[in-house]
This record gives structure tokens, C-alpha cells and sequence, in this order.
């Protein structure tokens, strides 16, 4: 059985935020849309995992289905799988989810998040095991679960208006996002256009945006991992438009780290109206 360490937890749930970031609705979809894509994960250009999103759009509600793994020795130091699941409410050109679960499977050891959503803000969560106490850490207060999304809600970018939705305007917002145990933000900013191309499904133009990190509440200030992101300025999400809606998902996630680029990026993303 893998020993679990408290790093090693928080190395897994901040891959699995990167990860569940991707997984994946908007102010004028009025279609019932489904989005279906493939994504590898790499560090330095080697291959150490992927997953597999599915979100589900309709006129008034969403949902979105994420599981991923690791490679190799990557699988032994962060664990088996990572699994996450959203749904919630469309309206208004935003997106406010209603229940959010994450799984992270250590061989016979799992750690669970479950959160519930009320009025604009997280009304329950509970953790298994619940999250070790950390001497100096920052402590998650009621008025910071206020207004925040899940980390798959988080991926969602609905663009409000009637122009071109892949716009440098899309790249304008901040998420503010609670995982089950970090409260943080991500500040999105226009970087520029560009093009992807997947092996199945969208080819064409996306928009990148530059992102930056800060935590909120529930870190050790001081620790490298949140002082190396909080100063990280070569961070990217590219964002390309699912069909029949005015929302864009994101389709890359590139992050400069000591060991190399690690990028999420879709080999398969393939969106259809029904």
C-alpha cells in the first residue's frame, strides 16, 4: 500500500484541480449541447497522464463528468485516479453549481469532497478523511465561501452578448473558486489569438489568456508551492467555443514549473447540438 503523506495529498488535489479545471453552459444557450473530450497531461513533453471530460448543456441547467489518471512512477506518487463531478443552474448568462464531489483513490485509501451550494455559496462541504490541521495556516472563513464556484464550474467561461463569443473579452474575469479545503483566484487577462488543432473534433481558432493565482484561505503562507504559483507569470488557459452555445471551455492549460511545462491539453474535443 502507497505510504500517504500530507504532501502527497496536496501535490494530488492541486494536479486534481488542474485537472478538474478542465472538465467542464452560458448566458444564450438556449440548445442542448454536449461536449465530449480527451485530454493528456504532460511535464516537459513526457506523457504522465489524461483524462476524460463530459458536460452536459441545456437551457436552464449543467452537469460535468471528469476522470483522469496518471502514468508510471507518477501513479505511485500521486495516487490511482482522480474523479470529479458538477451540476447546477444556467441563468443569466452565469453559472452557479449546486453539488460538486471529488474522489482521489490512493490504492486502498480515498479521499473524498462533497460540497453543497446555496444561494451563491458553499452551505456544506465535508472531506474523507477531513483535512489534516496545518500549524499557521490561513483559515477558511464563512465570508470566503461566499460567491465562489467548484474547480469544474471554474472551467466554464460564459461570454454575455450577441458578437463573436471567442473574443478578447472572454479572458476578462476573475473565478473565485473553493476546492473543499483552499480557497483561491484566478485572475484571467487577454494574452492573444491563436490557433489548435486536435487529433478528433475542433480545429480553429482559440483565445489565450494569462492567468494568476492567489490564495484566499486555507494555506500555509510561506510554503513553496503557494509562493512559486502566487509568482508564476508564465501561466495559460486557452479557450475554444462549444457548439450551440456562447460559452467557451477551456482546451489547454499550460503552467511553467521547475521541472519543465506542464500542460493539460485535448487530443479530443468534439462538441454537438441535440
Amino acid at each position: 500500500m502507497i505510504l500517504r503523506t500530507a504532501r502527497h495529498m496536496r501535490i494530488a488535489r492541486g494536479i486534481g484541480a488542474a485537472l478538474a479545471l478542465l472538465w467542464l453552459p452560458c448566458g444564450g444557450a438556449h440548445a442542448q449541447s454536449k461536449l465530449a473530450a480527451h485530454y493528456s497531461l504532460t511535464l516537459a513533453g513526457i506523457t504522465i497522464g489524461g483524462g476524460d471530460w463530459t458536460v452536459e448543456i441545456d437551457k436552464n441547467t449543467y452537469t460535468a463528468r471528469s476522470h483522469g489518471g496518471f502514468l508510471g512512477v507518477w501513479r505511485v506518487l500521486l495516487g490511482d485516479n482522480v474523479s470529479a463531478a458538477t451540476h447546477g443552474t444556467a441563468s443569466q448568462g452565469r453559472f452557479t453549481p449546486a453539488g460538486y464531489e471529488a474522489n482521489f483513490s490512493w490504492d486502498d485509501d480515498v479521499t473524498d469532497v462533497r460540497m453543497s451550494f446555496r444561494d451563491g455559496g458553499v452551505s456544506e462541504v465535508e472531506t474523507k478523511p477531513p483535512v489534516p490541521a496545518v500549524p499557521y495556516q490561513v483559515p477558511v472563513a464563512p465570508t470566503d465561501l461566499r460567491g465562489v464556484i467548484d474547480p469544474l464550474t471554474a472551467g466554464l467561461v460564459p461570454v454575455a452578448g450577441t458578437g463573436d463569443a471567442l473574443a478578447p473579452a472572454a479572458c476578462r474575469r476573475t473565478l473565485s473558486i473553493f476546492d473543499g479545503s483552499h480557497r483561491f483566484e484566478i485572475t484571467l487577462s487577454f494574452k492573444r489569438m491563436d490557433r489548435v488543432e486536435t487529433e478528433a473534433g475542433y480545429r480553429g481558432p482559440a483565445v489565450v489568456c494569462a492567468m494568476t493565482y492567489r490564495p484566499v484561505a486555507g494555506y500555509s503562507p510561506g510554503t513553496f508551492r503557494i509562493d512559486y504559483l502566487r509568482k508564476n507569470r508564465d501561466m495559460e488557459m486557452w479557450l475554444a467555443p462549444v457548439a450551440g452555445t456562447r460559452v467557451l471551455a477551456a482546451i489547454r492549460i499550460a503552467v511553467s514549473t521547475t521541472l519543465g511545462v506542464a500542460a493539460l491539453s485535448a487530443t479530443r474535443f468534439e462538441s454537438t447540438v441535440r
